[in-house]
């Protein structure tokens, strides 16, 4: 009776340790598949650095087509650059600048966009006086005419924590969408994938973009 309650515990050890593991991201291993979402945190989280994702879609693909695209890792190079190159020839319309502001953020983007005239976060915001949360900035930027957006269903599957609580404070006049989103954002106790915006690739399509990473806790700035 004692060996069977002995094996009972292991056996339900076993199933929440497997539990856990499957809840989490789980670093690639080189030849190992990941997608291009954990393979971006992976590299900041090596090389200290923070990544935002631009991704596009045209009609007939998959909304998430990118940060979903499965690829390998391979070994590791000697600098995140390096990494960036090298996965502009794996995943399709691979794209990437560093930050103008922050050279620790990264700013990877569908190539696709670069051409798009009405691009949302390109779009210079006449002036700015705002200090709030990240969803309720993005709601004042659409606000004034430009085709952006917060709201978007989250499929319970999908544990990436969405933040929705830091206030950030964004000031200036002419400055892009891209920079308000960007480096109003404390870069303490996040994750190293910021946000992630979707735009199809058609007229004056609507921007929808999610913040990750958990709102730092209170006193942390």
């Amino acid at each position: 009776m004692k060996q069977y309650k002995l094996g009972l515990v292991v056996l339900l050890l076993l199933v929440a340790i497997s539990s856990e593991a499957l809840a989490r991201p789980r670093f690639a291993q080189p030849g190992k598949a990941t997608t291009l979402y954990y393979y971006l945190d992976q590299l900041g989280t090596e090389y200290d650095c923070y990544f935002t994702v631009e991704a596009s879609w045209e009609e007939g693909e998959i909304t998430k087509w990118m940060e979903g695209y499965k690829l390998e890792r391979l070994a590791k190079k000697d600098t995140v650059y390096a990494e960036l190159e090298s996965l502009s020839k794996t995943v399709p319309h691979f794209a990437y600048t560093v930050d103008g502001k922050n050279p620790k953020i990264i700013h990877v983007i569908d190539a696709r966009l670069l051409n798009k005239m009405d691009y949302a976060l390109e779009r210079p915001l006449e002036r700015i006086n705002f200090t709030g949360t990240l969803p309720d900035l993005v709601k004042l930027i659409g606000q004034q005419g430009i085709p952006i957006s917060s709201e978007i269903a989250i499929f319970t599957s999908d544990y990436r924590p969405r933040d929705r609580e830091t206030k950030v404070e964004v000031k200036g006049e002419g400055i892009k969408v891209k920079e308000a989103l960007t480096d109003s954002i404390t870069l303490t106790g996040r994750g190293r994938v910021l946000w992630v915006a979707r735009t199809k690739l058609a007229p004056s399509a609507t921007t929808f973009i999610e913040f990750f990473g958990a709102a730092p806790k209170s006193g942390v700035n």
